[in-house]
C-alpha cells in the first residue's frame, strides 16, 4: 500500500493579525518601561525601537506554529497525522520545542467513482471539522498553499492510478 506524503500544513496559536496587535502592545508597554519620549530624546526613542525590533520582536510565521498536520495517502483514503508542540499549554514567547506525535487526526475515505473537486471537497470539509476539536479550536489552521493548489490537483488521478 502507498503512503506519500502530498501537504505539511501549519497550525498557529492565533491568527497574523491579533500577534501584531499582541506585538503591538508588547511593544508600547515596552517603551513605557523604558520611560522614552519621542519629543525630548528622538535619537533614544528610535534605538529602543530598533532594539525591540531586533531583539524581542519575532515573525508570526516561523514561530508561532502550534502544530503540524500532515496529509498524506494511504490506499484510497487521504489521511493526516498530526504533530504538536510538547507543551501546548505555553502561549508566548516559546522556547524551542519538540513535536511530538499526536495521532492520526482524521481520514477521507474515496471511492473510484469520485471526481477530483469531490475528493478535494471532502478533504476541505474535514479540515473545516477539524478546526472545531481540541486542542485546535482557537487556533489558526493555514490553508493558503492548500486552498491555492488544491482545487488544480487531480486527485482521482494520484489516488487510484498511481
Amino acid at each position: 500500500m502507498r503512503d506519500s506524503k502530498l501537504f505539511e500544513i501549519a497550525v498557529y496559536r492565533c491568527t497574523q493579525d491579533r500577534r501584531e496587535k499582541e506585538m503591538q502592545k508588547k511593544k508600547e508597554n515596552y517603551i513605557k518601561k523604558i520611560f522614552c519620549n519621542i519629543e525630548k530624546n528622538p535619537y533614544t526613542f528610535k534605538n529602543v525601537i530598533n532594539h525591540f525590533d531586533r531583539n524581542i520582536w519575532f515573525p508570526w510565521r516561523y514561530n508561532e506554529v502550534f502544530a503540524w498536520l500532515c496529509l498524506y495517502q494511504f490506499g484510497t483514503q487521504i489521511r493526516a497525522d498530526c504533530y504538536i508542540k510538547e507543551n501546548i499549554l505555553k502561549r508566548t514567547n516559546q522556547k524551542p520545542k519538540k513535536y511530538e506525535y499526536l495521532d492520526m487526526v482524521f481520514e477521507v475515505h474515496t471511492s473510484p467513482s469520485d471526481s477530483s473537486e469531490q475528493i478535494f471537497h471532502k478533504i476541505r470539509n474535514e479540515l473545516k471539522s477539524f478546526k472545531k476539536r481540541w486542542p485546535f479550536k482557537k487556533r489558526f489552521i493555514d490553508l493558503e498553499v492548500f486552498d491555492c493548489i488544491g482545487p488544480h490537483i487531480n486527485w482521482h488521478d494520484l489516488i487510484y492510478h498511481n
